[in-house]
C-alpha cells in the first residue's frame, strides 16, 4: 500500500502542476486569440495559397487599377472601331457560353449514365428534350459555330485596329483574375461568416481591431464560398452553369479542386456542395492538427518553466513521499477528496461560466501554494539575511551583477536536480486531463484494496466533511 500511496502522491503533484500549465496556456491562447488566427491562416492557405497575412487595401487598389486599365483600353478601341468591337464582344461572350453549355450537357450525360434518371437542365431548354448523344452533338456544333464567329469577329477587329484582340483578352483576363482573387480575400466579410465573428479583438493595444471567428461550420463555409465566387448562381435556373463561368477566372489552386468537384457532382448541386464540404473538412483536419501541435509545444514550454521555477524535482518528491508517512497520508487524502469532488461535479453538470484572467492567475497561485502547504518539497533553499542584503545592494547588471549572483546561487541546485526536472517537464506536458484520469484509476484501485479499518476511517472522514 505504501508504494501505491507514493504513486498517488506523485500523480497528484503532476495533476496540480499540470493545471498550472493548462491555466497559463489558456491565458496565452486567449491573449493571442490562437484558435481564430490559426483558422484564418488555414483558410487563407486554402483560398489564397498564402501563409502570410494579405494587404487587403493594396489588393483592392491593384484590382481597381486592372479594371480601370481594361475599361480605358476597351473604350479607346470601341471609339476607333465601334462596330467591329461590339461584334467581337458579343461573339466572345457567345463562344464562352457555348463552351459552358457543352460542359453542362456532358455532365448531364455522365449523370444519366451513372444511373441517376433525374435530368439536369442545361442553359438551352431545347437541348433537354433531345437524346443525350444527340444533345452532345448539337452542343459541340454550337461550340464550333461560336468559335468560328468569334474568329471572324476577331479578324475584323484586328484589321481595324491591329493587335486589339490579344490586348483586350490579356487585359480582361488580368482584371477578372484580380477581381476573383479579391473576392476570395474578402471571404471573411461575407455576412454568414462575419456573423460568427467574435467581438473586435486586437493583439496589441495599438493594433487595428479585427473580427475573426474561432470556428466556421461546414455548411456555412460552402454557402458563403459559393455566394462569394458566384453570386449569380443564387436563384439561377442553371446555378452550376454560373459556377462554371465564375471558375474560369479563379486562381489555379482554387479552380482545379472546385472544377474536379463540379465534374464529379455530374450536375447535382447538392452533391457539389457535399464535395465542397469534404474539401473543407479535410483542410480543417490539417488545421486542427496544426493547432494541437502548437498547443503541445506551448504546454511543453510552460511545463519546463514551471518545473524550473518551482524546482519540482520528481526524484526529491518521490523520496519525500517514501520517507514521510504523514506527508503521504495527507496528500493521499487530498487526492481522494479531489477525485470525489470532481466526480460529483461531473455527475451534476451546471452551466459553464467563463473565467476571467484574474481567476485563472489566482488558480495558478493557489495550486502551487496548496502543494507547498501539504509539505511537498517545492522551491529552492532559502537565502540567509546576509546573502539577501548582498544581492539587493548589487547592481542589476555589472560585475558582480544581481542576475549573476542569483545564477551562481541557484545553478548548482538545478544542475543536481536536472534529471528530476526533466522528468517533471515531460510529465506535465501530458496535460491535466491525462493525470486526472490516471489519478482516478489509481485511487479506485487503492479503494478496492483497503482493509475494513481503513474503509471505516475513510467513511468517518467523509462524514466529518
Amino acid at each position: 500500500m505504501q508504494t501505491l500511496d507514493v504513486v498517488i502522491g506523485l500523480v497528484f503533484v503532476y495533476l496540480m502542476l499540470s493545471l498550472v500549465c493548462t491555466a497559463a496556456n489558456e491565458l496565452l491562447s486567449q491573449w493571442f486569440n490562437s484558435r481564430a488566427t490559426t483558422l484564418k491562416a488555414g483558410i487563407d492557405a486554402l483560398l489564397l495559397n498564402i501563409t502570410d497575412p494579405i494587404d487587403a487595401a493594396a489588393d483592392a487598389l491593384s484590382a481597381k487599377q486592372a479594371v480601370a486599365a481594361h475599361a480605358a483600353k476597351e473604350s479607346e478601341i470601341a471609339l476607333h472601331a465601334p462596330a467591329e468591337h461590339t461584334a467581337w464582344k458579343v461573339a466572345a461572350r457567345a463562344a464562352e457560353d457555348a463552351a459552358l453549355v457543352y460542359e453542362q450537357v456532358c455532365a448531364r450525360l455522365r449523370r444519366i449514365e451513372s444511373g441517376n434518371i433525374a435530368l439536369l437542365t442545361s442553359a438551352i431548354p431545347e437541348l433537354d428534350g433531345l437524346r443525350p448523344d444527340t444533345a452532345i452533338g448539337v452542343a459541340r456544333a454550337m461550340v464550333e459555330e461560336a468559335d468560328s464567329v468569334r474568329a471572324q469577329a476577331a479578324a475584323a477587329l484586328d484589321a481595324a485596329r491591329p493587335g486589339a484582340t490579344s490586348l483586350l483578352q490579356t487585359l480582361r483576363g488580368e482584371a477578372a483574375r484580380k477581381e476573383a482573387l479579391l473576392k476570395l480575400a474578402t471571404f471573411y466579410d461575407h455576412p454568414l461568416v462575419a456573423g460568427l465573428s467574435q467581438l473586435p479583438w486586437r493583439l496589441l493595444p495599438w493594433d487595428v481591431k479585427v473580427r475573426i471567428p474561432s470556428y466556421i461550420p461546414t455548411q456555412t463555409f460552402t454557402h458563403a464560398l459559393l455566394d462569394t465566387i458566384a453570386p449569380a448562381s443564387s436563384g439561377s435556373p442553371t446555378p452550376l452553369l454560373e459556377v462554371r463561368r465564375a471558375l474560369a477566372h479563379l486562381p489555379e489552386h482554387v479552380r482545379r479542386p472546385l472544377l474536379l468537384s463540379l465534374n464529379e457532382a455530374q450536375g447535382d448541386l447538392e452533391k457539389f456542395r457535399a464535395n465542397l464540404s469534404v474539401w473543407y473538412d479535410n483542410t480543417m483536419e490539417r488545421v486542427s492538427g496544426l493547432y494541437k501541435r502548437k498547443t503541445k509545444l506551448t504546454v511543453l514550454m510552460f511545463a519546463a518553466i514551471i518545473a524550473v521555477f518551482t524546482n519540482a524535482d520528481t526524484v526529491a518528491i518521490v523520496r519525500a513521499l517514501s520517507s514521510n508517512k504523514a506527508l503521504r497520508e495527507a496528500i493521499v487524502a487530498q487526492a481522494e477528496a479531489t477525485v470525489q469532488s470532481r466526480n460529483e461535479a461531473a455527475a451534476q453538470p451546471t452551466a459553464a461560466t467563463a473565467r476571467s484572467d484574474s481567476d485563472k492567475a489566482a488558480a495558478v497561485t493557489k495550486s502551487i501554494s496548496d502543494l507547498k502547504a501539504l509539505g511537498i518539497p517545492l522551491g529552492y533553499m532559502p537565502l540567509d539575511s546576509a546573502t539577501k542584503a548582498a544581492i539587493e545592494q548589487a547592481p542589476l547588471f555589472g560585475s558582480p551583477s544581481r542576475i549573476g549572483m542569483y545564477v551562481s546561487l541557484y545553478w548548482p541546485q538545478l544542475r543536481r536536480a536536472w534529471i528530476g526536472l526533466l522528468l517533471t517537464t515531460l510529465a506535465l506536458s501530458l496535460g491535466a486531463p491525462f493525470w486526472f484520469d490516471i489519478l482516478n484509476k489509481v485511487v479506485n484501485v487503492r479503494a478496492v484494496g483497503r482493509n475494513p479499518a481503513e474503509n471505516a476511517r475513510a467513511a468517518g472522514q467523509s462524514a466529518a466533511k
